[in-house]
């Protein structure tokens, strides 16, 4: 079985073994590099991701660590996760791309958890959390929850 490297790269059975694990070596590097990125990437530098983070694992009782691990974790720290880049997108306006490196997921899964956060604002509770950490966040340069962003009706 040939495995491709991402980017349509050489196939490592094609390469040298010494050269297959610098490719390998090189690739993970860069991916631990991205993982350790600062709280503000790609363009976003008015969304502050970090105090979101701590604002949202605050109110979810979770250590702020949780909702930047490499795993999905239990459900709570998913959907806390979710509720934090629905905040940053929908607070501070980041794009979907910039919401996931600074989560460490992908564009998709940022946007997919802006859709859960949304489709669970129905219900009264979530809807009351979403205003107060939208209340406690429009200090430090969110649009604050009487804005109309945070309207039920989808993400902008």
């Amino acid at each position: 079985m040939t495995y491709r490297l991402p980017l349509f790269g050489p196939s490592v059975e094609a390469l040298s073994p010494d050269r297959a694990v610098s490719l390998r070596q090189r690739r993970a590097r860069s991916v631990a590099a991205a993982r350790q990125r600062p709280g503000r990437v790609g363009g976003a530098d008015d969304c502050p991701f970090d105090a979101i983070a701590r604002q949202v694992a605050a109110a979810f009782a979770l250590p702020p660590g949780a909702l930047t691990t490499r795993g999905r974790g239990p459900a709570t720290a998913a959907f806390a996760r979710q509720v934090a880049m629905y905040l940053a997108h929908v607070e501070f306006g980041a794009s979907h791309s910039a919401v996931g490196r600074a989560f460490g997921r992908d564009r998709t899964t940022a946007a997919h958890g802006c859709r859960v956060v949304e489709e669970r604002r129905d219900d009264p509770q979530v809807d009351a959390l979403l205003e107060r950490l939208a209340r406690a966040l429009a200090p430090i340069g969110g649009r604050g929850a009487g804005c109309g962003r945070m309207t039920r009706g989808g993400c902008p």
